[in-house]
């Protein structure tokens, strides 16, 4: 080759790396003007400056290595003639070329069209073809062949379309379709590259190529590590880029690499979504203004009705009602930590893992200068308070806060204060109402029966007829905060949820935090403007399940914010935009405990994964969830479960052992037992740190035992290897276990490992001393069983003690009447009628009747349980009473001798009241034995006239 040859090579190298180096600050320059003047998460000049800097980091990088590409090409093209590098360039563009077309039609709507194979093709064919003209047209675009005005008129046009481009790449089908948007800044990248040649056609003839080369190595080199320490060092800045600049944010996340999508995955646990999920329309936007989030505790959602919450029901009837929202913990304290953070802190946190390292709802929004109050009780912290600590010392994130207890009149009282005394430009406030929350006080003018409310309710059990008369107290104070907002605060957003659910008996328990049904599941949520007839959003009703999760990205895509990817909430907005209602979304995923559940549009798979034991119910057929289809929907079952095994093991981290076992780690830190034996298996392949967490994780299931032959390194893991040895009955072990417990305190032995370490190796002593001071549900009830099965009274007093914390009250009382000492039935006997638990008076109930059989006192024993027939109230009580207490003291009436209508006298002996069968079944009497039981003394209940007396004639005898 000549010199004159080399030469030309070289120019030509030069020419289009200088080139397409500065066609990429020009698109960098491009976006910077188009995301300062749309993104207020910028604050200040600081900021902007950074947000500058950055992006042209971005455009060096991104610009400097596609300038090398472009520097060999034309280095090889050169030779070539205008004709033959134009199709050369369009050779090898078909690759790519066919791949987006292959894409824009793999749908299932686009896979329906007629001939989809015939429009793959052809939009590969005019991409390819766009590709030759382009070349030909960047050839016709010589420096011979332009005038000035041509070349004013051809950079003005060009400078158009880039704004076009970018206007287009940030605002249309905004997240979706990855392979549009990254066809958009491509071809941004060749627009500018072209105005950059129309304006400076000589750039690179003016410079030496080994000068360029130079020149491009440094700012690719330069660019990308400047990108990589500004994205690390400034949180806020780089969510702008990542988010909003939708070339920066490519090149930010593509030099990042497979580490920012394994961080992502690992501190998110984002599920990818499914195709359908993804093809939803762009979602309404409404703008800065107020947004009042309103939750109810323990509202059911099928209580937000006309008759029990008039003022709540007529907000959703004009705004958009989700009828089938869940709640991903059916807990106060982590249900509204997801709904304030859009992640699942619950499983994030059994797994563990810190959900407070990342911006709250509250603090996204006063980045943008919205003022920020909450008001709250602190029963939000009550369950697992130091898992929440850093939530509770930030109080998530708000400027303003009301920590206290407060009935519903004086906590609206409050909120109306903030607005009038603080007078924000703008606000985020969010207020939590407690009433609806057992125990169920008596609203009088809202209790159906009281003085002033609703007429009485003849059958239904007092707890719901209490529990609906507090959500119609809460429901009037939240129609008097709307009235008051729609006068003073005029087009707020006002978001209406609840933390979760309330069971009454359907599945034979009570309250919540105890099961997946969808009684403590289903929960409201609403989406409205306060002033009535708004028209912004609009008034439907969306049956796709959605979580409350997905309210805090709505909440920030509604108000124009950009939503961090960190969030493991999806974005609701589309459903108030022009997505259609019947739109499928999910799945959805809820747990408690060992419990996992998963809901699809027609199923509910609910896993206990402790057992491994899961149920598949039809929510269409069985919506009250009784029957288990998983024999005749095996294909089903199948689906689900591996949905929820990957929902499990999202957030797994990848590790020297391979995904397989950090997938097990994942399922062992929620507790799946069934993982033990695989994860035993693999202790000795472990590195230490990892086999130090298995151990951990190991010693917390009470099930997992082994003979594990590998050595510890030091005390703490000697420990926990010789308790896994010692559950499976090695004897040396065992010993070794009590040398440990009876030995002096060491910085690693904590009571929780000290209590499993007791029970592995039956050390009685220890098992009573920690009994009193756990407050741990599961290793409670363990103590106080093993405790129980000793039968020895000098345990008595530590069980007591054990009573003292709530929730594992019932296990206790439970214990104790297992161990047989009758000294325990005076103190069960005076704390019965005071606890506020039904489930723990039935326990005590039960205890005390298993205590007194032994004694020859049972018979006064038994006198004292029926003179709380008069007093209890509660239904599963009463009919745990009426079985212990016997029919002896009774009168009997037989069911079908009420089949027509009785009567009984007044106890005035003045009036008659005419009863059916009904009506003494639906007053919650108890049944035994096919009777209905009416105690010997009077038994207090509600009927239509009022309060009546119900009582035997003195001295009668045989049925009433």
């Amino acid at each position: 080759m000549s010199p004159s040859q080399d030469d030309a090579r070289g120019a030509a190298s030069a020419q289009a790396g200088a080139t397409i180096l500065g066609g990429a600050l020009v698109l960098a320059l491009v976006e910077i003007v188009s995301v300062l003047a749309s993104a207020p998460a910028l604050r200040g000049g600081g900021e902007r400056a950074v947000f500058f800097a950055l992006e042209l980091a971005v455009g060096l990088g991104a610009g400097g290595a596609a300038a090398v590409v472009g520097a060999l090409g034309a280095w090889c093209l050169v030779r070539l003639g205008n004709s033959g590098r134009a199709l050369a360039l369009a050779l090898l563009a078909a690759p790519g070329a066919m791949y987006v077309g292959h894409a824009a039609f793999r749908g299932p709507r686009a896979q329906r069209l007629p001939g989809h194979p015939l429009l793959e093709g052809l939009v590969a064919v005019a991409i390819i073809g766009a590709v030759y003209f382009a070349a030909r047209l960047i050839a016709w675009l010589g420096p011979r062949r332009r005038t000035v005005g041509t070349r004013w008129v051809l950079v003005i046009a060009g400078l158009l379309g880039l704004v076009t481009l970018q206007i287009v790449d940030e605002r249309v089908l905004l997240r979706l379709y990855p392979f549009f948007h990254r066809g958009l800044e491509l071809a941004g990248l060749v627009v500018a590259s072209l105005v950059v040649a129309v304006m400076r056609p000589r750039l690179g003839r003016t410079l030496a190529p080994w000068l360029v080369a130079g020149l491009l190595a440094a700012a690719t080199l330069g660019g990308t590590a400047a990108v990589l320490v500004g994205v690390r060092r400034d949180r806020a800045v780089a969510a702008v880029v990542l988010e909003r600049a939708p070339f920066g944010g490519t090149i930010a996340r593509s030099l990042l690499g497979t580490r920012l999508g394994r961080d992502g995955a690992r501190l998110s646990g984002v599920v990818a979504p499914e195709p359908d999920e993804a093809r939803l329309p762009p979602g309404l936007e409404l703008g800065p203004r107020d947004v009042v989030l309103i939750t109810i505790d323990a509202l059911r959602a099928d209580r937000l009705t006309p008759a029990i919450a008039p003022r709540m029901a007529a907000l959703a009837e004009r705004g958009v009602r989700f009828e089938q929202a869940y709640t991903q913990v059916p807990h106060t304290s982590f249900a509204l930590a997801t709904l304030l953070t859009g992640r699942d802190v619950y499983a994030r946190s059994a797994a563990g893992l810190d959900s407070a390292s990342r911006e709250t709802l509250a603090e996204l929004v006063r980045r943008d200068s919205w003022k920020t109050a909450a008001f709250f009780p602190p029963a939000v912290f009550f369950i697992d308070r130091e898992r929440l600590a850093p939530f509770e010392k930030s109080a998530y994130g708000f400027e303003y806060v009301k920590y206290e207890y407060l009935d519903a009149q004086r906590r609206t009282d409050q909120i109306v204060a903030y607005f009038e005394h603080e007078h924000p430009a703008r606000a985020m406030v969010w207020a939590h109402y407690f009433e609806p929350h057992e125990p169920y006080d008596l609203q009088p003018g809202y209790t159906a029966g009281s003085e002033g409310g609703p007429p009485a309710e003849v059958g239904r059990p007092e707890a719901q007829v209490r529990y609906e008369g507090e959500v119609r107290r809460v429901d009037a104070e939240v129609g008097r905060l709307l009235d008051w907002l729609a006068q003073h605060r005029p087009g707020a957003l006002v978001v209406l949820c609840a933390d979760h659910g309330e069971e009454f008996g359907e599945h034979g328990g009570r309250y919540h935090g105890t099961t997946l049904f969808d009684e403590q599941l289903r929960v409201p949520l609403v989406f409205a403007l306060v002033e009535p007839g708004a028209a912004r959003i609009p008034a439907r009703r969306v049956p796709a399940p959605v979580g409350l999760v997905d309210v805090a990205p709505t909440v920030l895509t509604l108000l124009g914010l950009p939503v961090p990817r960190s969030m493991r909430g999806r974005d609701l907005s589309p459903f108030m935009g022009t997505a259609p209602r019947t739109e499928p979304r999910g799945p959805v995923f809820a747990e408690i405990d060992h419990q996992k559940t998963v809901v699809d549009e027609a199923y509910k798979l609910t896993c206990d994964l402790e057992v491994d034991r899961c149920a598949l119910y039809d929510r269409a057929a069985d919506p009250d969830e009784r029957r288990d289809v998983s024999e005749a929907q095996p294909l089903v079952h199948a689906r689900l479960r591996a949905t929820l095994d990957r929902h499990v093991s999202a957030g797994a981290e990848a590790s020297e052992a391979g995904p397989e076992v950090a997938a097990l780690f994942e399922r062992a830190r929620v507790g799946e037992t069934a993982v033990a034996p695989a994860l035993l298996l693999r202790l000795a392949a472990l590195s230490p740190r990892a086999r130090s967490e298995a151990l951990q994780l190991l010693a917390a299931m009470p099930r997992a035992s082994g003979h594990p032959t590998l050595e510890g390194r030091d005390d703490e893991e000697r420990a926990l290897l010789d308790l896994l040895r010692a559950r499976a009955g090695d004897v040396d072990a065992r010993a070794r276990v009590m040398e440990v417990l009876r030995g002096a305190p060491r910085p690693w032995l904590g009571q929780a490992f000290q209590a499993r370490l007791a029970l592995a190796s039956d050390e009685r002593a220890a098992m009573a001393r920690l009994v009193e001071v756990l407050d741990d549900k599961a290793l409670v009830g363990e103590l106080a069983d093993a405790l129980a099965r000793t039968h020895d009274p000098q345990y008595r007093g530590s069980l007591q003690i054990a009573l003292a914390p709530v929730r594992s009250r019932a296990e206790v009382a439970s214990a104790l009447g297992d161990l047989g000492d009758p000294a325990a039935i005076e103190p069960l006997l005076r704390w019965v009628p005071h606890d506020p638990y039904v489930h723990v008076r039935v326990a005590m109930v039960r205890a005390i009747d298993r205590l007194a059989r032994a004694t020859p006192d049972r018979v006064r024993v038994r006198a004292e349980l029926g003179a709380l027939l008069s007093t209890e109230a509660d239904a599963p009580v009463l009919r745990v009473l009426a079985g212990v207490v016997g029919p002896g003291t009774w009168g009997k009436v037989e069911l079908r001798a009420l089949s027509g209508a009785i009567t009984l006298p007044q106890s005035d002996g003045r009036q008659r009241m005419v009863l059916g069968e009904a009506a003494l079944s639906d007053a919650s009497l108890p049944l035994v034995d096919g009777m209905v039981l009416l105690p010997a003394h009077a038994l207090r209940f509600t009927a239509p006239a009022g309060t009546w007396l119900l009582q035997r004639p003195s001295g009668a005898e045989g049925p009433l």
